[in-house]
């Protein structure tokens, strides 16, 4: 039952992904930023918030910064506040950051006040790039010169650099962060896909919605990324997710996605999701990501 649970929540993701258009959402000081992918946009998951010293006297809570932003005004407890030389790190899920033609990167600080901040990003939420700082009345950030062609990021760390005195809320109010140069991201778990220890497609229903998904985008780029969990060595699993990338890229490339728009990826057990110590977190790790890119780079 769990397994089936989890097959049907994959294709519900599949299915509420593409179900998203263009949207255009408020900055929080009275101007507006379109962001094509719509509400998947922005990042749904706190990874972690190390608040500034001083500290907001009514410190609002890190996950306010999640999903799309919601502040209107009136001080409503919907952002967070993160002290002097706070830092805030989230993770897109349903989506990625990519570059693409113009702004890349949203930051939704908000309230009457300019208070910028440093931004990094991450591929795997341990080496950071250093794209910038906001500021200004500034708060978009174009990564194109930070990045390489078609890389993909899932993590955003901002830091308060502590210049501006705010009184009752020291540091950036922050109210959401989002992805302007957007790809989906689609999980797909490797228990669906393969036999244990096996790079050979078994069930493939699943890769078939992706597929039907992927030819309603007119240009794209297609990133296949193949993780396991940590039973077996580094060596082992490393060839097994490769295998398993190819192995989708094979079945994508023969159902009509055009080869040439696709790489592959092999992060074996680089890259978990989850913590591999249980058996649920390891079943999480085992995984195919699929990663699409509306617009051919």
């Amino acid at each position: 039952m769990k397994k089936l649970y989890i097959f049907l929540l994959v294709l519900f993701v599949v299915q509420q992904t593409y179900s998203q258009t263009g949207k255009t959402y408020p900055d929080g000081k009275g101007g507006e930023v379109y962001f094509p992918l719509g509400d998947i946009s922005f990042a749904d998951e706190l990874v972690s918030f190390k608040v500034g010293d001083p500290a907001p006297i009514e410190g609002y809570g890190p996950e306010k910064t999640l999903q799309v932003p919601d502040y209107k005004g009136n001080y409503e407890k919907k952002y967070t506040t993160l002290g002097y030389g706070g830092e805030l790190i989230v993770k897109f899920n349903d989506n990625t950051l990519a570059d693409i033609e113009g702004p890349d990167l949203y930051i939704f600080e908000i309230g009457p006040l300019i208070e910028p901040v440093d931004v990094y990003i991450s591929k795997e939420g341990e080496n950071w790039i250093s794209i910038g700082r906001t500021g200004g009345g500034f708060s978009e950030i174009d990564i194109s010169e930070f990045v390489e062609p078609s890389a993909i990021f899932r993590y955003v760390k901002i830091v308060d650099i502590k210049k501006k005195k705010s009184g009752k809320w020291p540091g950036a109010d922050i109210d959401a962060i989002g992805a302007i140069g957007s790809a989906f991201n689609f999980k797909l778990n490797s228990a669906f896909l393969f036999d244990t220890g096996n790079a050979v497609l078994k069930k493939t229903e699943e890769l078939s919605k992706v597929v039907d998904k992927i030819k309603e985008i007119s240009e794209y780029t297609v990133v296949v990324e193949g993780h396991t969990d940590n039973v077996g060595s580094a060596e082992t699993n490393k060839i097994l997710s490769e295998k398993r990338a190819q192995e989708v890229k094979g079945f994508l490339v023969k159902n009509g996605i055009i080869a040439d728009s696709i790489t592959t990826k092999a992060y074996g057990e680089s890259n978990p999701v989850s913590d591999n110590t249980t058996e649920e977190g390891r079943e999480q790790n085992r995984r195919v990501e699929i990663v699409v890119l509306p617009s051919k780079r």
